[in-house]
């Protein structure tokens, strides 16, 4: 299934939800025009990602797994993006880094 960024944007706001949400939500935070909104969550229901309930929508189990495997569920800020095995202390503004030299390779450290 092809998604586009309208289909993205559904999946991220309702995988974030508590109790799902209502297709105005998506028109008040993402300016979207009812036929767009419509269309795509016709699409997502269609492909049992999202369920129906009295006009809320929210996502099915099936949907939580894709959403969560194809990782939309993270912010669109490029930092939020970063894999923990990156991450380190934030060091201040000229504060001195020494490298840890039992995670350097061998190679690094021959030359």
């Amino acid at each position: 299934m092809k998604l586009n960024k309208e289909d993205i944007t559904v999946l991220r706001d309702l995988f974030s939800s508590i109790n799902g949400l209502t297709p105005y939500i998506f028109y008040q935070r993402h300016q979207y025009s009812p036929s767009t909104v419509f269309k795509s969550l016709e699409k997502l229901v269609k492909n049992e990602f999202v369920k129906s309930n009295e006009n809320r929508y929210s996502l099915t189990e099936k949907g939580r797994r894709f959403t969560l495997k194809r990782n939309l569920q993270l912010s669109g800020s490029k930092f939020d993006r970063i894999p923990n095995d990156f991450k380190a202390i934030r060091l201040g503004i000229n504060e001195p880094y020494l490298p840890d030299i039992n995670d350097l390779s061998n190679e690094i450290l021959n030359k």
